[in-house]
């Protein structure tokens, strides 16, 4: 099994624009999924391996709001074939 530390870009779709805080670090999914929930974060990184299985409940936690995930972990142990 491959654990990656992820961020969470969230693009909220609200018909007003509302000020979003930029970062927030979150220490658990059950804290990266009440930051979603709270709808003040543009980012949030996830300081905590993640699994597939928690990865697609992150993703389908909240339909209302746009959840991409971006890889920035430099220590992965994947690397490419030369």
């Amino acid at each position: 099994m491959i654990w990656y530390e992820l961020t969470l870009i969230l693009l909220h779709s609200f018909q007003n624009e509302i000020k979003l805080m930029p970062v927030i670090i979150a220490s658990s999914v059950k804290e990266a999924k009440a930051l979603i929930n709270g709808g003040k974060y543009r980012e949030i990184i996830l300081n905590f391996d993640i699994d597939a299985d928690d990865f697609f409940s992150l993703a389908s936690h909240s339909a209302g709001t746009k959840i991409s995930i971006a890889d920035r972990n430099d220590r992965s142990p994947v690397e490419s074939a030369k």
